[in-house]
């Protein structure tokens, strides 16, 4: 993770253009994606919660667990403030989530959290 890290830092430096950093940064992140080991991504996480836990955190755990259980290909989220969709993600589940929101500040703002859409 270091070395991907002074990598994007370095590819960042070396472009002058802002477009060329974000098509470097983003083709970086994809690459690291790949390399992410999701079935002991989960555990770990879990591993590392402090209990008692919410009810809120409980149930996205919950449906991170689920969508692993039953090879969930998205998991469909509604969402006033955007906090259920980025509880689940904090997660990492392997299934891309997708916010359902009626504000769109708060699409805008799901679409910058990772694995949100």
């Amino acid at each position: 993770m270091e070395k991907l890290q002074r990598d994007l830092t370095h590819k960042v430096f070396i472009f002058s253009n802002t477009l060329g950093a974000v098509e470097m940064m983003s083709k970086i992140c994809r690459e690291a994606e790949i390399d992410i080991n999701y079935s002991e991504l989960y555990p770990a996480l879990r591993r590392q919660i402090v209990l008692p836990i919410t009810i809120a955190e409980a149930i996205a755990a919950n449906a991170v667990k689920t969508s692993w259980d039953v090879h969930a290909t998205l998991i469909i989220v509604l969402t006033q403030r955007g906090s259920s969709a980025l509880a689940i993600s904090k997660y990492r589940p392997i299934a891309p989530v997708l916010a359902v929101t009626c504000d769109p500040q708060v699409a805008r703002q799901c679409q910058i959290m990772r694995g949100i859409y």
